[in-house]
Parts: structure tokens; C-alpha cells; sequence
């Protein structure tokens, strides 16, 4: 697994269960943007994503909010 550790939030391939069941605690929805425009939006656990890149190698960043039973956002991380 590679984890690297961000603003309280892990960017992850290969995540296990048990760790994506620990980050889902509290987070009620998260919300994905690439390059400043919103893509998606999960509202159930494991709150993964799958991201087209497109075909070309080039910088592109992205930004994941997660949102707490509340509404507002309890975290969000950016990585470009």
C-alpha cells in the first residue's frame, strides 16, 4: 500500500478496509474537483474515486472535500 499523509487526509492506492473505514468515520459526503471544477460527488463509504486524466502526461490538480453530517466541511486536501 502507499499512503502519504496530507492535512488530515491520506491519498492512497491500494487502501485497505480497515483504513478506509477509519477516514469514513464522521464524513457524511465528499466532493472531487479536477483542475478547479467539481467531477463528482460520494456520499457512501469507502469515498473513492476513479479519475480520468486524459491521454497526455500534464500537470492537473486535485482537490477532495469531505463534509460532515452537519453539511460543512470538516476537511479538504489538495494535490497536484
Amino acid at each position: 500500500m502507499d499512503e502519504h499523509w496530507r492535512n488530515g487526509f491520506y491519498l492512497v492506492t491500494g487502501m485497505s478496509p480497515t483504513l478506509r473505514h477509519k477516514v469514513a468515520e464522521g464524513v457524511k459526503a465528499v466532493d472531487f474537483y479536477l483542475n478547479g471544477s467539481k467531477i463528482m460527488t460520494r456520499t457512501k463509504a469507502p469515498f473513492d474515486a476513479d479519475l480520468n486524466l486524459g491521454p497526455l502526461p500534464r500537470k492537473q490538480t486535485i482537490r477532495v472535500v469531505a463534509y460532515g453530517s452537519a453539511g460543512r466541511a470538516v476537511g479538504e486536501d489538495e494535490y497536484t
